[in-house]
């Protein structure tokens, strides 16, 4: 019996273990991607001449650019995990905002640099100006443009058609926000066992 109870412990704390290793992991890949776009950034920053006063025909150069990057660092998350440009340039913004100088050199080993963070408002202010979806996943995105441009060519049947489409995808994302609910649930689980394990191995240890 004491054999078995010792078998079932040491599989719940394997499996513990490997749980916090993927989550560990996983956040580890994101904060590499988040350095990657904050260097891409940089790098088009320093090749281009910036200032507040630069034409439209710049800024959606620059825009361009780095939309190529972002896509690129971007391209292998999931569906449900993929994070927008405009949210991952509002992040870099509260980087720069929130994160001490010590903070902030630790994750991206460099110093602050201002001008950089207001290059970064500049760009996310015209994106939003460009495309009043762009906070918005790409596909709702997409499809609240349909429906916009049936709304203003009096496309019924494209406004319907998108309509439906919209609904699905809602639906969808739903499913997904149920299942990170679930996620989450046994994230808890696996804290308050290896609370207990914890516990459990530190009596183990007085005897």
């Amino acid at each position: 019996m004491d054999f078995i109870a010792f078998l079932v412990v040491y599989i719940i704390a394997c499996i513990y273990v490997l749980s916090v290793f993927r989550f560990l992991s996983n956040d580890s890949i994101k904060k590499k991607r988040i350095v990657l776009f904050h260097n891409a950034i940089l790098s088009i920053y320093d090749r281009n001449k910036i200032s507040e006063s630069m034409d439209n025909y710049i800024i959606d150069d620059l825009i361009e650019q780095i939309k190529l990057n972002y896509n690129k660092i971007f391209q292998n998350e999931k569906e449900s995990d993929k994070t927008m440009l405009l949210d991952m340039l509002e992040q870099i913004i509260f980087y720069y905002d929130a994160y001490t100088n010590k903070n902030f050199e630790k994750l991206f080993a460099v110093n602050k640099n201002f001008d950089i963070r207001n290059f970064v408002l500049l760009i996310s202010q015209a994106i939003k100006e460009n495309d009043p979806f762009s906070a918005l996943p790409t596909k709702e995105a997409t499809l609240l443009k349909n429906i916009d441009t049936a709304i203003v060519i009096s496309n019924i049947e494209l406004g319907k058609t998108a309509i439906e489409q919209l609904s699905a995808e809602i639906l969808n994302k739903e499913a997904v926000i149920k299942k990170q609910e679930y996620n989450n649930r046994i994230a808890t689980v696996l804290s308050v066992i290896g609370m207990i394990l914890t516990v459990f191995f530190g009596i183990l240890s007085l005897f």
